[in-house]
């Protein structure tokens, strides 16, 4: 099994990455198709918000690593 640092490593997500869910793990086809960015990094888990939001604060959401794929 590798370990946390090793998987950040080859996925390259970083603070700023612009990643997606992956399909298999988003609520709807359509969630699946939306842009998030890295806000930070939190081991395991990283806090993401909508890259695009149309009015106020846009909302964050901590997930695990492995949901989230990065946007080549």
């Amino acid at each position: 099994m590798q370990s946390l640092k090793q998987f950040m490593a080859e996925a390259k997500i970083v603070k700023g990455s612009e990643v997606r869910f992956k399909p298999k793990f988003a609520e709807s086809p359509a969630e699946a198709k939306l842009v998030f960015i890295v806000m930070d990094l939190r081991g395991p888990r990283v806090l993401i918000a909508p890259k695009e939001w149309k009015s106020g604060i846009a909302p964050t959401e901590s997930v695990p690593m492995n949901t989230i794929e990065l946007i080549k």
